[in-house]
C-alpha cells in the first residue's frame, strides 16, 4: 500500500486513527481533527508524510502535554501553543500537530480583522501561523466536522493570501536594495544569486496576489502549475524558465540582471495592483 493509498484509507475510515491518537477520545472532550499537508492539497508524493491536525479545547491541554511527555514514540517538538509529534503508525510517517484551539482563534480574528488600508503593519504573523492557515485550506476533516466547517468558514483566506504580499513586498524591497549594491560593488557572482532569490520572490507575490497561498518555497513550480492550469496564463512561467541558463561571463551577468530585475519588477507589479484592488474591495487581476 502506497502513502497515498493509507491517506485515502483514513479519509474513508478514519476510527482507527483516531484511536491511535486519543485512546479513550471523551478525556479530550470532542477535538477538531483533519488531514492537511502535501497529500491532502495535492503535491505529494510517494516519499511524503500524513499530516494530521488536532485542535483541542486549552483545558484539555495539559493533559494532552503530560500524555505526550510519557510517549517515548518518535520526535516532539514542544511550542507554547501547539506541539509537533514525528511517529509512524502501520509503517507509515504521519507529522500529528495538535494545536490549542483558543490560539487558533486568536490567529483567525487577527488575520479577518487585518487593516490593509494601515499606514504601517502592526499585527504580524509567524511562520508557523501562516503555514497553519494555510493548510487548513485545504484541510480534510475526519472528526467534528460541524465545528471544523464552522471554523473553516469564519476564515478570511483571501486576507491570508495578500498579507503574504505585503510581507513578501517587503523582501522584494530589501533585495532590490541589495541587489543594486552587489551590482555597483562589482559583485557580479553575488549579483546572479540575489537575482535568482528576486525572480522567486516576485513570482510567489503574484501567486499570493491570486491565492496560491502555500508559503513553502519547495512548491513554487507546482504553485505556478496550477495557477496556470486554472487561468490559462502561461507567461510567468515562460519568464521563470528564461532565466535558468546563461553564459557567466560578466557582460552577460550584467545584462541578465538588468533583465532579471526588469522582469521582477513587472511581475511584482502585478501583485501590488492586485493588492489595491484587494484594499478597495475589488476583485483582484489574473493577468
Amino acid at each position: 500500500m502506497t502513502i497515498l493509498d493509507k491517506y485515502n484509507e483514513i479519509l474513508a475510515s478514519p476510527q482507527n486513527i483516531i484511536q491511535e491518537l486519543w485512546g479513550d477520545k471523551n478525556i479530550f472532550g470532542e477535538p477538531i481533527i483533519y488531514l492537511a499537508g502535501s497529500l491532502a492539497e495535492g503535491f505529494g508524493n510517494d516519499n511524503s508524510d500524513i499530516d494530521i491536525y488536532c485542535l483541542i479545547n486549552p483545558e484539555q491541554w495539559n493533559q494532552l502535554v503530560e500524555r505526550k511527555e510519557n510517549d517515548s514514540r518518535g520526535l516532539k517538538i514542544w511550542e507554547k501553543n501547539h506541539l509537533i509529534h514525528n511517529i509512524y503508525v502501520d509503517g507509515y510517517r504521519m507529522d500529528i500537530e495538535f494545536w490549542n484551539i483558543d490560539y487558533v482563534n486568536n490567529i483567525v480574528c487577527n488575520l479577518n480583522k487585518f487593516d490593509f488600508n494601515a499606514d504601517q503593519y502592526t499585527t504580524r504573523f509567524s511562520k508557523e501561523d501562516l503555514d497553519f492557515l494555510h493548510r487548513i485550506k485545504f484541510g480534510k476533516c475526519i472528526s467534528n466536522k460541524k465545528l471544523f466547517d464552522k471554523l473553516y468558514m469564519g476564515i478570511n483566506f483571501s486576507n491570508l493570501g495578500f498579507y503574504q504580499v505585503i510581507t513578501g513586498s517587503e523582501y522584494f524591497g530589501s533585495y532590490l536594495e541589495d541587489i543594486e549594491g552587489a551590482m555597483e560593488s562589482e559583485d557580479f557572482g553575488t549579483t546572479y544569486i540575489i537575482g535568482k532569490i528576486l525572480l522567486d520572490i516576485s513570482i510567489s507575490n503574484f501567486l499570493f496576489s491570486v491565492q496560491e497561498t502555500n508559503p513553502s518555497a519547495k512548491w513554487l513550480y507546482r504553485k505556478l502549475q496550477r495557477y496556470e492550469d486554472n487561468i490559462q496564463d502561461y507567461s510567468i512561467s515562460e519568464v521563470y524558465w528564461s532565466y535558468q541558463k546563461f553564459d557567466r561571463s560578466k557582460d552577460n551577468i550584467l545584462k541578465f540582471v538588468n533583465a532579471l530585475i526588469e522582469s521582477c519588477t513587472s511581475i511584482n507589479n502585478k501583485a501590488q495592483e492586485n493588492l489595491v484592488k484587494h484594499q478597495r474591495g475589488n476583485e483582484h487581476v489574473g493577468q
